[in-house]
């Protein structure tokens, strides 16, 4: 093909009848030859036309299966958290009933019901405090209980609360009690317990 090269430049310059078919005579052996090589290279750019396309789906089939994972476990997550805001719910009514009746049991007991946090400021105030201190719930929910009734300014009692927001149970039985000076003496039993709400 090289000794023939500068011929078949010289008879593609200068075209005409007679130099086609010299052309052809002298490219006719060259012609098989070429058109296997480019039978191998059309072949060739298939296959790897065809690995990138099974790349490509093999690609495409992870990537569906991960968003198959990610929806089902994105589904889990809301089926668990749609359970467990149903479960809350429920529980959260659960305590509602149960505090309202601890708060009925409280306001309709016939002994006086007196609690207080750690600052010692009255929380809760039934009906029997009412009557036996004679004042209402919404004077003494909020103060401090020393203000509340000069009775519990007394170091017995005092002692007593104090021991109880340590967590010691404590009972003061027949303490004199003076609704006002002029009155007789009444006598009271006092139980004193520490409440827990969690950590406080």
């Amino acid at each position: 093909f090289r000794g023939d090269v500068a011929e078949i430049d010289a008879l593609i310059k200068s075209p005409g009848p007679q130099n086609a078919q010299r052309l052809r005579a002298l490219l006719k052996p060259y012609i098989k030859v070429l058109n296997r090589a480019a039978n191998r290279a059309m072949v060739t750019e298939w296959d790897a036309l065809g690995d990138k396309l099974d790349s490509a789906r093999e690609r495409l089939w992870h990537l569906i299966a991960a968003i198959i994972g990610v929806a089902l476990a994105g589904a889990a997550l809301c089926t668990h958290l749609l359970m467990a805001t149903r479960e809350a719910k429920r529980r959260t009514r659960l305590l509602g009933k149960e505090k309202a009746f601890s708060e009925l049991l409280i306001a309709s007991s016939g002994e006086g019901i007196i609690a207080v946090d750690t600052n010692r400021r009255c929380t809760v105030w039934n009906e029997a405090a009412r009557l036996l201190f004679g004042m209402s719930q919404r004077e003494a929910i909020g103060r401090p209980l020393n203000e509340v009734a000069e009775f519990f300014q007394i170091d017995g009692i005092q002692r007593a609360i104090e021991a109880s927001l340590g967590g010691q149970a404590a009972t003061l039985l027949d303490q004199p009690f003076f609704q006002r000076v002029e009155d007789e003496p009444r006598y009271v039993d006092l139980r004193f317990f520490s409440l827990r709400d969690g950590m406080r």
